[in-house]
């Protein structure tokens, strides 16, 4: 069986949305105090960094929140779709080249996954959102690090609507258009709006 890693190595100098150095993870290391007691690591993590599942409470204050959603809108089957060369945003028109079918879970390639400067990320417009929301989608996965934030809450409302659900920060770059087995499973975190996840994409099973 073969399989990628799609995530994000989290660190302290990773790409963060905005460039916000306040969203930058903070890790340290704490060496054991004497010989009979073990060294202990902390992480202090904005839960919208790196790659990353969102949770239905972010956009609407009676949606689920990330301990509350089923495990298996992450561990499905899944497409991904290459959108390498398109423009400057993912629209529509670009979606519908690929025939995509209801209950589909969509991973869009971009050239996000290619650079490792995200100040200028490849956005999922409002109107693909609407597009893929009208299908009926399982689930969508983006390669840019966040949201615009003039369309963030808007486009999370269209897909959540529909049951639809949303992991951020994926880095595609060696994954090829085609069919695989998706397991990006969240942190059971109580009352988060979204938690890191360890994405991977098996191939042949």
């Amino acid at each position: 069986m073969k399989y990628y890693d799609i995530s994000m190595r989290i660190h302290a100098h990773m790409a963060v949305p905005e460039e916000d150095l306040q969203l930058c993870p903070k890790l340290s290391h704490q060496t054991a105090p004497d010989d009979h007691a073990l060294p202990r690591s902390r992480l202090d993590i904005d839960l919208r960094t790196g790659t990353h599942l969102i949770a239905p409470i972010l956009a609407r204050p009676d949606g689920d929140s990330v301990d509350l959603m089923s495990p298996t809108c992450v561990l499905t089957t899944c497409r991904l779709v290459d959108l390498s060369t398109a423009g400057e945003e993912i629209t529509e028109t670009d979606l519908a080249l690929f025939g995509i079918q209801t209950g589909e879970f969509i991973l869009i390639k971009t050239r996000n996954s290619l650079e490792e400067n995200h100040s200028k990320d490849v956005q999922l417009t409002r109107d693909a959102a609407k597009y893929l929301a009208r299908i009926g989608v399982k689930g969508v996965g983006i390669d840019a690090i966040a949201l615009e934030k003039e369309s963030e809450r808007e486009i999370i409302e269209l897909l959540f609507e529909r049951g639809c659900a949303l992991l951020i920060g994926l880095r595609l770059k060696a994954v090829s258009y085609g069919s695989y087995r998706l397991v990006a499973l969240p942190l059971r975190i109580e009352g988060a709006e979204a938690s890191p996840v360890r994405a991977l994409l098996l191939e042949g099973v």
